[in-house]
């Protein structure tokens, strides 16, 4: 079994696996609720009061944020498949350039 020091703990395979997943999380929420509460400003109309306005982005951005930390594993799985297939892309690019 691994273990890594991380500050001045030390974790098990286990738990550093978890400190890793749950940072990732972190940065999927932030990623997800600055791309909503961004989309949803640039929609809500200017008319409307702007107590109504900052709930509504707030809401939207924390939904939007808690929605992307649910799906992390499936989407640092789609990050993987599609850096893999990049890389045998350009493998792939690189012969078929070389065949000329």
């Amino acid at each position: 079994m691994a273990y890594y020091k991380v500050g001045d703990r030390i974790l098990s395979s286990e738990e550093w696996d978890d400190e890793v997943f749950f940072k990732w999380q972190i940065v999927l929420f932030i990623i997800g609720a600055v791309v909503v509460g961004g989309g949803v400003t640039s929609t809500v109309p200017d008319e409307w009061p702007k107590y109504i306005r900052f709930a509504l982005v707030v809401v939207s951005a924390l939904l939007g944020g808690y929605s992307l930390t649910k799906f992390a594993k499936q989407i640092a799985e789609l990050i993987a498949l599609l850096i893999l297939i990049a890389i045998v892309g350009g493998i792939g690019l690189v012969i078929w350039n070389v065949m000329d």
